[in-house]
């Protein structure tokens, strides 16, 4: 299942947004996400935020493993959406639909909500 899904307000010249949410595997199998896509964005990535040696730097995924009986929590400074190129200058109250696949061909569709970023 997916649960708090929000999306971080931009400024409205942003070529980009960020997509935070907790999935959560209720089955005896690891699930893995595949791929994320929206017509609101030219493309959506997996991305994680490491912090080394006192420094932060992105790093790409090409999944996300939520393993059997577990959650998998998508949260500022962590993993996270990376929304690239929106279509639109997104406010705080819409809703966007993003599609996420499993790997299994499985797809889920939620309609997360734009929200003030909350520090």
């Amino acid at each position: 299942s997916i649960m708090n899904a929000w999306i971080a307000e931009a400024p409205p010249t942003s070529k980009v947004m960020v997509g935070y949410l907790t999935l959560a595997n209720n089955t005896s199998r690891d699930l893995t996400i595949v791929k994320a896509y929206s017509q609101s964005f030219s493309s959506i990535e997996f991305h994680e935020t490491i912090h080394e040696d006192g420094m932060a730097r992105m790093v790409r995924h090409e999944s996300l493993l939520i393993p059997a009986g577990e959650e998998l929590i998508l949260t500022r400074g962590g993993r996270h959406l990376m929304l690239f190129n929106p279509v639109n200058a997104f406010r705080a109250g819409d809703s966007i639909s993003i599609t996420l696949v499993r790997q299994d061909g499985i797809e889920m569709t939620i309609q997360p909500e734009v929200r003030k970023a909350e520090f």
